[in-house]
């Protein structure tokens, strides 16, 4: 029963008698019988019956041969059950003509289980105390192994956010720290590149970003582009200036030339 096979099929069986209607069972050891059965899907509606569905589980072609050469062995399972059937991954293992009279045949498919021969319909069976009790016990282990695995499931969802929250702490940790190293080495090279130090001689760097800044404005460039229009405009002015002397020069120089010169008579006079 531990093979890949048999779990798949009894999943996909427990798929198709599923709560609420149905209480699926596996490994059944059947009280007084000494036969066990694989699966058992018991029906809880009184509307429906209570009809229950026995399953027989067959992956290879031998283990089928040797059960179908002792059938009489499954007999105790057959009358408890309202159906019963041999469950089959697929129709290499077992033929629908070797299924005993009343079996039914179903086959595994992607998507559930398919009727290959249907059952014989028995109608609900009458149990005795000791199966009914055997069942029950068999609920009962069950019941214990389900509140064992929410337990465990509890606990290791509660230990798994605990070590969630720390490993989220860590990478957060981690990434800042991975952050200043990145920093620092961006820090190094610059400092490599520049010759200067961030760190010393500089009041917390406020000087070093001004100047930064400066280059990112324009830098130099501008700089010295202001400064030759500074320079082309003290020359301008200084051409001017240079021009207007000169004019102020000669003028006063016809002005001194004209007064000093001697006045003729009948000129009526002359500058004093």
């Amino acid at each position: 029963m531990a093979n890949a096979a048999v779990a798949e099929l009894l999943a996909k069986a427990r798929q198709r008698w599923a709560p609420p209607e149905w209480a699926f069972f596996t490994e059944w050891e059947i009280p007084g019988a000494g036969r066990r059965m694989d699966a058992l899907a018991v029906n809880l509606y009184a509307s429906r019956g209570f009809l229950v569905h026995g399953l027989e589980v067959k992956t290879s072609r031998g283990d089928w041969l040797r059960e179908k050469a002792n059938s009489e062995k499954a007999e105790a399972a057959f009358r408890l059950c309202s159906f019963w059937w041999l469950v089959v991954p697929n129709t290499g293992i077992v033929k629908p003509e070797e299924t005993p009279p009343g079996w039914g045949l179903m086959v595994g498919t992607k998507r559930g289980l398919r009727i290959i021969r249907r059952a014989e319909d028995r109608g609900s069976q009458v149990w005795t105390v000791e199966v009914f009790m055997g069942l029950l016990r068999r609920s009962c282990r069950s019941s214990t192994s389900t509140m064992e695995l929410d337990g465990e499931y509890q606990r290791g969802f509660s230990d798994g956010h605990a070590q969630g929250v720390q490993a989220g702490a860590e990478g957060e940790a981690s990434g800042e720290f991975r952050r200043l190293v990145d920093l620092q080495r961006k820090v190094n090279a610059f400092e490599r590149a520049s010759g200067l130090s961030i760190t010393k001689g500089y009041k917390g760097g406020g000087e070093i970003g001004k100047a930064a800044k400066l280059l990112l404005d324009g830098g130099p460039e501008r700089v010295l582009r202001d400064l030759k229009w500074l320079a082309d405009s003290a020359d301008r002015l200084e051409s001017q200036a240079a021009r207007m002397k000169a004019d102020v020069a000669e003028e006063r120089a016809k002005f001194v030339a004209l007064r000093r010169r001697p006045v003729k008579a009948g000129e009526g006079g002359g500058v004093e």
